[in-house]
């Protein structure tokens, strides 16, 4: 990649961008990388109201494919997955469907044993 220095190890923030999923919300901004519309929940956002945080997660979603020109689905029909930060397993990442799907989807993620999100 010509201008772009690789190696390991990265320096943190390139870690952190990259492990930690953090580049998609930015990402979705540019039409042309094809990103679907991606936010992020807060860890303590959804643990002080979980059902408040995966309405605001959806209602972004929207937001954004509708910016993107992209049809958003009712709340109710919002489809998509649920991937962790920093998550390497398969099992880091859930589908769900609207708000309920959300917050359960989070929750079984969040309150994995084997989580330390």
């Amino acid at each position: 990649l010509a201008g772009v220095p690789t190696g390991w190890p990265h320096v943190a923030h390139v870690h952190r961008l990259l492990a930690g999923r953090v580049w998609a919300p930015q990402m979705c901004l540019h039409p042309d990388l094809k990103v679907p519309p991606t936010t992020r929940v807060h860890y303590a956002e959804f643990a002080d109201d979980r059902h408040g945080a995966a309405g605001r997660a959806i209602q972004a979603l929207g937001k954004l494919a509708t910016s993107m020109g992209i049809f958003a689905a009712s709340p109710s029909e919002c489809e998509g997955v649920v991937k962790l930060g920093f998550g390497c397993s398969g099992e880091s990442a859930a589908l769900f469907c609207g708000e309920v799907g959300l917050v359960d989807a989070l929750q079984r993620l969040v309150g994995a044993s084997e989580s330390n999100q």
